[in-house]
């Protein structure tokens, strides 16, 4: 990604991160919630309220650092799926505008995502490889098996995953974005996946 990154503590699982968007220093977490399909994981992402450790991925923080965020969330996914090789990451915005901003970033830095991802966009209940600019309702990615992103990686050196905090993993028992994980099932079952290298 073009953007600076924030430095991430990753749960023992691997499949809760935690990063500090500073500013209003917002904790934010970032979840990748198996499914009941092989394979297939749904990306949420909000904020921790620190006085409860609820987790809030509809509140909007105004921080003045989306894209750096964003470029910290695309980061954590790169960091999943370099642990989980055979992952299919879903990603949809808890509201439209979120969405919205998801596709931005995504189109802004496509040449550099393609480089280690298949990317898939869902518009009108059918996956297409991802085009900037359509307005898609949920995103689809899957890592090649022959990334090239690493020299790029290694060249720009931003901060990755720094430590790792077991009580992160707290997020996974708690059966966060059920309404959304039901959506993507019934979307794949419906629907199925992309056409992709294996």
């Amino acid at each position: 990604m073009h953007y600076e990154r924030y430095e991430t503590t990753q749960g023992e699982s691997a499949l809760v991160y935690e990063f500090v968007s500073q500013g209003l220093n917002v904790k934010k977490i970032v979840i990748f919630s198996p499914t009941s399909l092989p394979n297939l994981f749904n990306l949420g992402f909000g904020d921790k309220d620190v006085s409860t450790g609820d987790f809030d991925d509809i509140i909007v923080t105004n921080n003045g650092d989306s894209l750096k965020v964003l470029a910290t969330v695309a980061s954590c996914a790169d960091s999943f799926t370099k642990d989980f090789p055979k992952a299919m990451v879903v990603a949809t915005g808890s509201t439209r505008t979120r969405t919205r901003l998801y596709r931005m970033v995504i189109s802004n830095n496509l040449e550099t995502i393609r480089l280690d991802f298949q990317v898939y966009g869902l518009l009108d209940d059918d996956w297409e490889v991802f085009l900037p600019n359509i307005d898609y309702q949920a995103f689809l990615v899957i890592r090649k098996k022959d990334c090239k992103m690493k020299k790029e990686l290694e060249r720009t050196s931003q901060p990755t995953i720094r430590k790792v905090d077991k009580s992160l993993d707290q997020y996974l028992d708690k059966g966060l974005f059920k309404d959304k994980i039901e959506k993507i099932e019934h979307i794949i079952r419906t629907v199925g996946l992309p056409k992709f290298d294996k």
